[in-house]
């Protein structure tokens, strides 16, 4: 199922399972992240079906309360999760959240996601030579027409 294609509740419902299976601080990173997609399709003016904030396939493998192992999916642009359930474990891997960019901005101002990873990542970009930036450092833009070739 596509979340933009839902109705309010049965969208709620489907990130209400979400929800369940993630932390507080997860699943508002999950949000955040989903939100900060529609973000940079407002920035980039660009992809408008991919880059909004329900541009997401919901997905249930199994049948949830027969006792047999069973699923869920979440995917789209900027967030890949998989969530499996048997013999009373869960499973939350493969996982992949992404954001560019990482602090909203207009109507978004507020939403922030991965800034932990972010600094990390900083920190290890101040350590390359600047003199070779050339070498790892393709754009200074997300905008579409700033894009290299």
């Amino acid at each position: 199922m596509r979340l933009d294609r839902l109705a309010d509740c049965d969208r709620d419902r489907a990130l209400a399972v979400v929800e369940a299976s993630r932390s507080p601080a997860g699943y508002a990173q999950v949000l955040a992240v989903m939100a900060l997609n529609e973000n940079r399709g407002e920035l980039i003016d660009d992809y408008r079906d991919t880059f909004t904030e329900f541009a997401y396939w919901f997905t249930v493998f199994g049948t949830p309360t027969d006792g047999s192992p069973w699923g869920w999916q979440l995917m789209g642009h900027h967030a890949d999760l998989h969530c499996v359930f048997g013999g009373g474990q869960m499973v939350l891997a493969p996982v992949f959240l992404g954001a560019e960019p990482t602090t909203g901005t207009g109507r978004f101002e507020g939403i922030h996601a991965l800034g932990d990873e972010t600094e990390v990542a900083l920190m290890f970009r101040r350590t390359l030579d600047p003199g070779r930036e050339d070498e790892f450092l393709r754009g200074s833009s997300l905008r579409t027409e700033d894009l290299p070739p």
